[in-house]
């Protein structure tokens, strides 16, 4: 399945996110909410901006049928998620950096005789 993200709702402390999904079968399409605590979100150090791609990545590991109705996105699981990211952003911060040469950009300067 694919999911966009088409808007969302607040009220209650929770920001309910509805996401368009397209299913494999004959593209036949649905609407799915995941509903996430913002309390719990700032209470874990999750910014709001990532709680739609912290339900993305939620719908993502479901299995089709239990995508049909309201989902929420528990402590459990948003914090799993975000360790995941988390982790995943520092093996890349963990990368070889190659330091820049002494003479870059002077190359193009010299003249060839």
């Amino acid at each position: 399945m694919k999911f966009t993200l088409t808007g969302f709702k607040e009220g209650d402390g929770l920001r309910r996110f509805a996401f368009e999904c397209v299913g494999a079968v004959k593209g036949s399409r649905s609407v799915v909410f995941v509903g996430a605590d913002v309390g719990l979100a700032r209470k874990h150090g999750i910014r709001l901006q990532e709680l739609p791609l912290l339900c993305l990545r939620l719908l993502e590991t479901l299995d089709d049928e239990r995508v049909a109705g309201p989902i929420t996105l528990t402590e459990d699981r948003m914090i799993a998620i975000q360790a995941e990211a988390l982790d995943v952003a520092e093996k890349r911060s963990h990368r070889i950096h190659r330091r820049p040469s002494a003479v870059a950009g002077q190359a193009w300067r010299t003249t060839h005789q």
